[in-house]
């Protein structure tokens, strides 16, 4: 059995406030952010559904720290305004109905272009929510929106797209092992400057300077993120179970190793062991659950990256805590 376990922030051990910051995460900020949720049905802006699914989706990380039932409300919520969002960009200057907690939100929608949460990328992660939680309706609604439209996002690029173009499949469940290996290799190749820069749009703010550290970034989410996580996919793709939980445990290796870098930049140093998207493994968590939906488990490794719950789809136990005028 082999075994990777989640890593914590670095200053779990010199910190002598870290047990009242879990007490806090435990009991007052989960319920905290729910109101917001609840707020936003009672009274929907259009500042706010940006700014809280964001928030919501960054705290679910931070989740770890407190109750199942808490974890798979952010989970539900996420997904939930991750779709609303969408609908309502997609709907620009047209009227649009969204369901944001138990409330139907009528509202005309409105497309804001300095709005980054409408890229590719963010279309990934709500098929991967989608997966997670076997949402139909979701999985058919998001292979649906445009290239045309995520292009809008002001750095969105073409590696984004490429993923998406292989998210869409799988949403569609028409991805197979050949487009897993296209999209492999096309990532590979994308990740290189000379080839990358061909496909940048440039602006007075997106010059080469900017682009070329935006390309920085994003060179190495290939490398730590997105090709392990492809190699996952190939593997659960071709039906082989050794290759595949093989994967699994190189790919969590590869997040480990990301989110727990530090790193100095323009004189200020960053410690990415604190950021809350690193606690949750979501990406191989969907991952699996798509192998699990196809008969592939995890028999020989285990984590706490990972969540059978969420892997196996078992949800029935739990309760949706944003009810009527407020969270339960």
């Amino acid at each position: 059995m082999k075994v990777i376990n989640r890593h914590r922030r670095s200053d779990w051990e010199t910190d002598p406030n870290i047990q009242n910051a879990l007490s806090y995460y435990k009991e007052g900020v989960e319920k905290h952010y729910l109101e917001w949720i609840s707020k936003l049905a009672l009274q929907f802006d259009k500042h706010s559904i940006s700014y809280t699914t964001n928030i919501i989706k960054r705290t679910l990380g931070e989740t770890v720290y407190s109750f199942n039932n808490y974890t798979y409300n952010y989970l539900y919520y996420c997904n939930q305004l991750s779709k609303a969002f969408f609908q309502y960009s997609l709907a620009d200057g047209q009227p649009v109905k969204l369901q944001i907690a138990d409330k139907t939100i009528e509202t005309i929608g409105k497309f804001s272009p300095n709005d980054n949460e409408t890229g590719a990328m963010n279309v990934v992660r709500g098929i991967e929510l989608a997966l997670i939680l076997r949402d139909k309706e979701a999985l058919t609604f998001y292979p649906t929106i445009p290239f045309e439209f995520t292009e809008k996002a002001q750095h969105d690029d073409i590696i984004a797209e490429i993923m998406l173009i292989f998210f869409k499949m799988l949403a569609q469940n028409s991805a197979d092992v050949s487009a897993a290996a296209t999209t492999f290799q096309q990532i590979q190749g994308h990740s290189q400057w000379e080839e990358y820069k061909k496909y940048v749009r440039y602006t007075p703010f997106l010059n080469d300077s900017m682009w070329r550290y935006l390309f920085g970034h994003r060179q190495e989410k290939v490398e730590f993120l997105y090709l392990p996580l492809l190699r996952v996919y190939f593997f659960i793709l071709d039906n082989k179970q050794p290759e595949f939980e093989e994967a699994v445990y190189e790919a969590l290796q590869l997040w480990q190793q990301y989110y727990t870098k530090k790193y100095v930049e323009q004189g200020e140093e960053f410690d990415r062991s604190f950021e809350p998207e690193g606690y949750w493994c979501i990406p191989v968590i969907a991952a699996c659950a798509f192998a699990y939906d196809r008969g592939l488990k995890l028999k020989n490794l285990q984590s706490d990256y990972l969540c059978d719950w969420m892997i196996e789809g078992r949800f029935e136990d739990f309760e949706l805590l944003v009810k009527g005028d407020s969270p339960a």
